[in-house]
């Protein structure tokens, strides 16, 4: 029905058709029907009614559904072809209709007269900070979309008082924008409020419902013996944990043993969740609502409760905890020659930290006595790791090892510094180890020829490497071959001839944002970034949603043999990708907009103090300055003072007319913190540079 409308709609863009000549012109189809699908196609942008009721379709001829982006002038402007220049609304028109950026729109393309329809507003609620006078009641919005007051009605203030941060649902978003607070989060300058308001301006919830919180509880603290059939003990089994200093949640835990000839039998045991977690329960509905815990410097927001994520899931020390473990012999090359998938029960020897593994491997006596019963293994697993790494890299696996800071905070939540987190030898083993489980489960399942749930990472667009190269090319950087044929390894080896340069940082964040995003998928479609044929996500079911699927399937299929679920999940498992991947989506999008807002926080402690800092990005208003510390800042053109500066869009660099300085990415500067904003997440520096003295006849 979808299809024959549009045709019939296509025959006269700009005219359109009402309701009864359109039914006529499908043949006398069903009224009803027909109004049934023109309601779907208008939803999605597809049709609208114009102000005649005349329906008319849309596309890149005359109409174009488009999202909008609105600067902050109140301009907008929808993109909508790569070949043309962005459609231009006038702020006029984006003030009456109340747009913001993110809004779905339909507009009239190549065409002097102007034509805008809202499809949908993208931002449906926020959240801000509640300012109260004699006369009113408003909020300021968080949201930098948001640039008007949102107007609250004194009577609808529920328990919020002056100054709280507030959860508002937008009522009205022309003028005056309206809304009405569903939730105070209290006092805006209350530790942790600031971080919890990211989290729902994000449409993240917080909560748990009070019948996931039963079931959670209801399991108790210690494990049911009734769960014990048909599962393989390991409780003598020396398995350990290894995880931050901090953690709570221990999903996964390791084992290594030797075998004849140099060869290894490694153990990864995860937590079994899916046996608490069973589909369609209260707990599954909370925690697919989730998808994902997301982790906010000091502060984590768990997809499972608590009682059960750090609780009878977790695989603490020295209790019984059931587990699916990925048995893996590896032959002396780290090739894995056999394995077993089964239901386990361990319990852990030990709850080791990294730090307390590194400072083992480092040579610590106090710590290699305390320890003397996993001494040898752990040694045995930087070695290990070190030859699963070594054939990962000779597969042509992209290690992109971008610096990571960390943001610490005092009991205030007020960060007091920035530290470089550092990857040591127990850090990277962990990592091919929970790699080496992924890949040995998903090619199983792939054999198997059964719906399953894979981790995709598809090769880099074209257009994306050549926007890359425009600006690595002058620098040096360029792949070998066609961008068509571009393989894992030409990718790997321009990150290794960067590698300690002074451009090295700017070059590998460069290319890592050229490349695609990873994401979930009911077909294996392989990894780029890790040059892998097959990969799923099997080994953190209490953090994300997609391990606890990987679980459930392998309980059904290997465990129960209940080969007749395939059908269930093949029908389930597309959506079910697209909502965890979304899920982890919003949940980067939360935890950088935590760090960047804490990191501004912090230098606004640090106005006037000068730093070493390195070009990561060049533009026609600037360039961008990272730290050593990973804080990120803008030096704007209007302050550089010393040369009247023009940016070369083939090249993406600055060049200063009078003296023939030249600013690209990798150039070292010193520069002065001159502002932060904690509420726009930005910092903003000026060069330190001694100002020079122009020529007469100079501009």
């Amino acid at each position: 029905m979808q299809e024959s409308i549009k045709e019939v709609l296509a025959q006269d863009v700009e005219r359109g058709c009402d309701i009864h000549e359109l039914t006529e012109r499908l043949g006398d189809a069903d009224l009803t029907s027909v109004l049934k699908a023109l309601n779907a196609m208008e939803e999605t942008g597809e049709v609208f009614m114009d102000s005649k009721d005349k329906y008319h379709v849309t596309g890149k001829r005359t109409y174009f559904t488009g999202v909008l982006r609105v600067t902050k002038s109140g301009v907008g402007y929808v993109r909508w072809s790569e070949n043309d220049d962005d459609i231009a609304i006038n702020e006029r028109v984006v003030e009456k209709y109340g747009l913001l950026t993110g809004d779905q729109v339909i507009i009239r393309t190549r065409s002097p007269k102007p034509f805008v329809k809202l499809v949908r507003h993208e931002i449906t609620g926020c959240t801000g900070v509640l300012k109260i006078d004699r006369h009113r009641a408003y909020v300021v919005a968080d949201n930098k979309a948001i640039t008007r007051k949102i107007a609250i009605a004194k009577s609808n203030l529920l328990d919020a008082k002056k100054g709280d941060r507030v959860v508002v649902r937008l009522t009205s978003y022309t003028n005056p924008m309206t809304g009405v607070i569903t939730k105070s989060l209290g006092d805006a300058d209350a530790p942790g409020v600031d971080l919890a308001g990211l989290v729902y301006d994000k449409g993240a919830p917080m909560e748990f419902s009070q019948e996931a919180l039963d079931q959670a509880h209801g399991y108790g603290d210690t494990i049911d013996p009734q769960y014990m059939k048909g599962r393989t003990d390991l409780r003598d089994l020396v398995t350990i944990t290894i995880d931050g200093d901090t953690a709570k949640d221990f999903d996964d835990a390791v084992s290594l043993r030797r075998l004849d000839g140099g060869e290894w039998e490694l153990g990864v045991h995860i937590a079994d969740v899916s046996l608490y977690v069973p589909e369609g329960s209260s707990l599954d509905r909370d925690a697919y609502e989730r998808g994902t815990s997301i982790y906010m410097i000091n502060t984590v927001v768990p997809m499972l409760p608590k009682v059960l994520s750090d609780g009878l899931c977790s695989l603490v020390e020295g209790e019984d905890r059931y587990t699916i473990s990925c048995f893996m012999h590896l032959t002396k090359s780290g090739e894995v020659k056999d394995h077993r998938i089964l239901p386990t029960v361990i319990r852990s020897h030990h709850r080791m930290t990294y730090n307390n593994v590194n400072a083992i491997l480092d040579g610590d006596e106090e710590l290699r006595e305390k320890y003397a019963d996993i001494v040898e293994m752990v040694e045995d697993m930087k070695k290990l790791g070190h030859t699963l790494a070594k054939r990962r890299r000779r597969r042509g696996a992209i290690d992109f090892d971008i610096p990571e800071g960390q943001v610490l905070v005092d009991e205030n939540g007020h960060p007091t510094d920035i530290v470089v987190r550092e990857r040591g030898e127990s850090e990277r083993f962990i990592e091919t180890f929970m790699l080496a489980a992924n890949e040995t489960v998903a090619e199983h399942m792939h054999w198997l020829d059964v719906p399953f749930l894979y981790r995709v990472h598809e090769k880099p667009e074209r257009k994306k490497l050549q926007a890359f190269l425009k600006m690595a090319a002058p620098l040096g950087y360029r792949f070998k071959g066609s961008l068509d044929h571009i393989t894992p390894k030409d990718v790997a080896a321009l990150v290794n001839k960067a590698r300690g340069t002074k451009e090295d940082m700017a070059i590998t964040t460069l290319l890592l944002r050229s490349m695609q995003k990873a994401c979930y998928n009911e077909q294996c479609l392989g990894h780029f970034g890790l040059a892998d044929e097959y990969y799923t996500h099997f080994t953190s079911p209490i953090r994300r949603y997609p391990d606890l699927l990987v679980h459930r399937m392998l309980r059904s299929y290997l465990f129960e043999e209940r080969y007749d679920m395939a059908a269930h999940y093949a029908g389930v498992l597309p959506a079910q990708a697209d909502r965890t991947s979304e899920c982890e989506r919003r949940a980067i999008a939360i935890e950088r907009d935590a760090d960047a807002m804490k990191k501004a926080e912090y230098m606004q402690d640090h106005i006037h103090d000068v730093y070493d800092g390195v070009v990561t990005g060049v533009t026609s208003f600037g360039y961008f300055v990272s730290l050593p510390d990973t804080v990120e800042g803008l030096v704007h053109i209007s302050t550089m003072m010393d040369d009247y500066y023009e940016y070369d869009e083939d090249t993406m660099t600055l060049f200063g007319v009078h003296y023939g300085r030249t600013i690209r990415l990798g150039t070292k500067v010193k520069v002065a913190c001159i502002a932060a904003s904690k509420k726009d997440h930005s910092v903003d520096f000026e060069e330190v540079r001694p100002r020079r003295h122009r020529k007469r006849g100079h501009r």
